[in-house]
């Protein structure tokens, strides 16, 4: 008895497939090889399109942020002071202290913005919060020191280190073509621009320190 296969050819009641469209005539067969076609395909097309990483929406740089930034800065350099204060004076190793002091309120900066926005820390905000933390110091620093008398770092040690500098045989010979009134006035400008950027560049160092240690986001 002639049978017909589904695209309408006839066939034999024998026969396994279609001599015109090549169609499997078992049901179960053929629903067997249509799935297996079918995940084939799907997994042509996903290799064939490769899939794209979630993306990390870019952090919204607002209030918040400014003020944590702002916070921060004030907090780590109000410490820092504190410290300088007790470790600063007129001597090589009160300098270096006083350089490690600035590094360590740079680097505490970068670590207290890390825990509150660990996901947002990049290298130029890192720079921008060590800076500010060192301007913040040597700033809040004067202030207090001319205003209030509370502390003596830098303006009192600042002094002392530039009447000494002043005694120096060097600038004796640097300065030999000036006026001698404008002699401690310009050797304490040169030696106060030269100190303010000797900390706000540890303050800075130490941000980078931090950034390097605190910077890999957590993973998703």
């Amino acid at each position: 008895m002639t049978e017909q296969c589904t695209c309408g050819s006839p066939v034999s009641p024998d026969a396994g497939t279609c001599q015109h469209s090549g169609k499997q005539l078992d049901p179960e067969q053929a629903a067997e090889e249509q799935a297996a076609a079918e995940e084939d395909r799907a997994a042509t097309e996903e290799q064939a399109v490769p899939r794209k990483k979630p993306v990390r929406p870019p952090a919204k740089r607002g209030p918040s942020l400014r003020a944590a930034m702002l916070r921060n800065a004030v907090i780590t350099a109000c410490a820092g002071i504190m410290v300088q204060d007790l470790v600063g004076s007129a001597t090589i190793t009160g300098a270096l202290l006083s350089q490690c002091v600035s590094l360590w309120s740079g680097f505490f900066a970068v670590l207290l913005f890390q825990r509150r926005f660990p996901t947002v820390l990049y290298p130029n905000l890192a720079k921008r919060l060590g800076l500010d933390t060192g301007f913040m110091m040597i700033l809040i620093a004067v202030v207090l020191s001319e205003a209030a008398s509370l502390i003596d770092w830098p303006v009192g040690y600042g002094e002392e280190t530039a009447a000494y500098i002043e005694t120096l045989p060097v600038v004796a010979r640097l300065t030999s073509g000036m006026e001698r009134r404008w002699v401690p006035l310009a050797v304490l400008s040169i030696y106060s621009s030269l100190f303010a950027l000797a900390h706000m560049f540890a303050a800075v160092f130490g941000g980078a320190i931090a950034f390097s240690m605190f910077s890999k986001r957590p993973p998703d």
